[in-house]
């Protein structure tokens, strides 16, 4: 890999696994992309031990942003995200997903807040085509469509967190919070969920600002396999175990006793819960239950363990 030019404004950040197909569309939406006068950008891409020929691709290919590829052999979103900071070039890092398409406006909306100094990081928004929103009502995902990257909310001023598929931050943030937690986040030997959000939240407790771009939007057009049954249980289960280890570690929760009986009873609620209701209650239960077995599974692990940074209001 080269390394980044010297004086850069932005580096533009993807991290991808074995999705060729999706990362072209991602790329070549990218190219689209608007680049304000006298910004300097470049495109750095973490393949992420892909086996589906992207490196080579990627190395063949051209575009009107200078291109970098870093190789990363070690799967896991998080790793690939950590090595990313430490070869990205610009000023400000803005990322996005290798399974969305940026609008034409996404960039310079999303990193002028933190060009001009008045934010140190910025939320952008992610939207879902209407088809696949139509697969998501009746099921679980209906109420939780957060675990799908969707930005569904209403305060942008004072957002409550980042997603990973349309994020930016400061380089100058890295002297604070300089990796993320490589313990959540998708891929081999880490939970799931809640790498950006975790990285969110230590920043705002550093005193950094976090702001809204809702005007940065990009399109995630993830594959609508991802919405069947056995893949919304394996989403619960991502989920509780995530949120387990963010309690322990981030809330400092208290050792619970009695573990098994506690699943005992929340499977129990589960079902008095979704006693009447037809297919979408049964479906909500299973989802509840696969939830807590998560949750319990990780809390039960992370209680053998020193919990990793400082105790945390509610």
């Amino acid at each position: 890999m080269t390394d980044a030019p010297a004086g850069l404004d932005v580096s533009v950040i993807v991290c991808t696994r074995d999705r060729r197909g999706s990362l072209e569309r991602t790329l070549a939406s990218i190219d689209r992309a608007r680049i304000p006068a006298g910004m300097t950008v470049e495109l750095l891409v973490a393949d992420n031990a892909s086996s589906d020929g992207t490196s080579a691709w990627l190395r063949g290919r051209s575009g009107p942003l200078p291109l970098r590829v870093l190789e990363v052999a070690t799967p896991g979103q998080t790793r690939a995200r950590n090595a990313a900071l430490l070869a990205a070039g610009g000023r400000v890092l803005a990322w996005t997903d290798d399974d969305v398409e940026v609008e034409e406006t996404w960039l310079e909306r999303l990193v002028r807040p933190i060009l001009a100094g008045t934010c140190d990081a910025v939320a952008g928004r992610v939207v879902i085509p209407e088809s696949l929103r139509r697969i998501v009502v009746g099921t679980p995902l209906e109420r939780r469509i957060g675990a799908l990257a969707v930005t569904d909310w209403t305060d942008w001023e004072t957002p409550p967190r980042m997603v990973g598929a349309n994020m930016a931050f400061g380089r100058h943030v890295l002297a604070t919070v300089s990796t993320f937690d490589e313990r959540l986040g998708p891929g081999p030997g880490s939970l799931g969920f809640h790498d950006e959000t975790l990285f969110a939240w230590r920043l705002l407790d550093a005193g950094y600002r976090l702001g809204g771009a809702p005007d940065a939007v990009v399109h995630h057009r993830f594959d609508a396999a991802r919405l069947d049954a056995a893949s919304i249980l394996r989403i619960a289960r991502s989920f509780g175990g995530s949120t387990a280890y963010v309690d322990w570690h981030w809330y400092h929760l208290p050792p619970k006793s009695l573990l098994p009986l506690r699943r005992w009873r929340a499977r129990l609620r589960h079902r008095v819960q979704t006693l009447f209701g037809g297919p979408s209650a049964a479906a909500e239960r299973r989802f509840l239950d696969a939830w807590s077995e998560g949750y319990f599974d990780e809390f039960r692990r992370c209680m053998r363990e020193p919990r990793k940074y400082a105790r945390r209001g509610g």
